[in-house]
């Protein structure tokens, strides 16, 4: 529920500003010295998510599949596969995440299919036990979990048919 109001929100900022890109709506709705701090605050908090992401991905593909290769060219290549589809334009990301969902989404549902079999849907209980105050705790703590939607900022533009 969280996560739909967050893109709601998105969503409209992005639509009351005819789909500006996100410099212009930042320095355009906060001025240009506070703008640029919010924009800057962006990229930085960006930079740091997909560095720490990029760090997670290449420690699990050494772990799991390429245990004698150097991090560091995992790493490498990973950057420069997002740079040659950057460079391209938001045409050739788009055709790149068509291609790679179905190759994540089949073997998931495949596997799922099979984790399923004789599952116990008891462990899931109780649910509600708590107080309504520490569900709200868990859930401003949990909202990081939702890290990501800021990407809406830097797509909406694009696609403002």
């Amino acid at each position: 529920v969280i996560a739909f109001i967050i893109i709601w929100l998105i969503n409209t900022v992005i639509k009351n500003n005819n789909y500006k890109q996100c410099y212009e709506i930042f320095t355009g709705s906060f001025g240009k010295i506070i703008g640029n701090i919010a924009c800057l605050s962006l990229v930085v908090y960006a930079l740091f998510s997909v560095s720490t992401g990029l760090r997670v991905l290449g420690e699990e593909i050494k772990v799991y599949l390429l245990e004698r290769t150097p991090l560091e060219f995992i790493f490498l290549i990973t950057i420069l596969s997002s740079v040659y589809l950057v460079r391209g334009g938001i045409d050739n990301i788009l055709r790149f995440n068509q291609i790679c969902f179905w190759l994540m989404f089949i073997p998931i549902f495949i596997v799922f299919m099979f984790a399923t079999y004789g599952i116990d849907f008891s462990n899931l209980l109780p649910v509600f036990v708590n107080k309504p105050l520490d569900y709200f705790k868990a859930s401003v703590t949990g909202v990081h979990r939702y890290g990501g939607l800021e990407i809406l900022f830097f797509n909406n533009p694009f696609c403002n048919a």
